[in-house]
């Protein structure tokens, strides 16, 4: 069973960290290295880590000397990771227990470099809805095996909804980009454009929380 380096960039999220924390700590894939980086968060989120990495040493704690977003703190715990897959998952979301165990059976099932899973719902307070990505509306648990342009033209760009290899990474040297707005998609890029070997399936549930206004929005676009 190969270590899963899975990395967290924490930031105001105190309200969130637990069940991001807790559904990471109940996967039924055990091997795992969980890379928290404490992007200078101004709540509780700094006690909330060190209460759960007392109780779990598979947490690590690193602490930003400054704030510097999404992609410097995903790239802090790149840096760190030993694993030989890496996951990426944001601290207000969460994932289904079985969901990184099927991501790593996936990528070594088909031998690839990149798995992503296209089972996203979307949540809000009591709200629960599929996530549409309107060019890639398969939802086939088979799955199948996408050149770079099909994954880049064709599937979410969300780095959560991926497993890496940790080899493909450095071989290319790839990292998220300082000051963008929309780094995944700029990661989704620069990954997919290093590899054929993308597989595509609809697997266990990643839920992801949207903030409100962007929800309503959705919704009203879907009437």
């Amino acid at each position: 069973m190969h270590k899963v380096s899975v990395i967290i960039p924490v930031y105001n999220v105190e309200k969130y960290l637990p069940e991001c924390l807790d559904s990471v700590l109940n996967q039924t894939y055990k091997n795992l290295e969980i890379i928290c980086v404490n992007d200078c968060s101004p709540d509780n989120c700094d006690k909330i880590l060190a209460s759960y990495a007392a109780k779990d040493s598979r947490i690590k704690i690193i602490n930003n000397k400054k704030n510097g977003g999404y992609s410097a703190a995903r790239n802090t715990g790149l840096s760190e990771a030993s694993g030989k897959y890496v996951y990426f998952i944001d601290s207000d979301d969460w994932i289904d227990s079985s969901y990184i165990e099927e991501l790593v059976q996936k990528l070594e099932e088909k031998n690839v470099d990149i798995v992503l899973n296209n089972n996203i719902v979307e949540e809000f307070e009591n709200i629960s809805k599929d996530y549409i990505w309107e060019r890639y509306l398969i939802k086939n648990p088979e799955g199948e095996i996408c050149s770079s342009a099909e994954a880049i033209n064709k599937t979410p760009c969300m780095v959560w909804c991926h497993l890496y290899k940790r080899d493909l990474l450095i071989k290319n040297k790839l990292k998220f980009p300082l000051g963008y707005i929309f780094e995944d998609e700029y990661f989704n890029y620069v990954t997919n454009m290093n590899t054929d070997n993308v597989f595509v399936y609809y697997g266990a549930q990643y839920h992801y929380r949207q903030h409100k206004t962007s929800f309503i929005a959705n919704l009203k676009n879907r009437t």
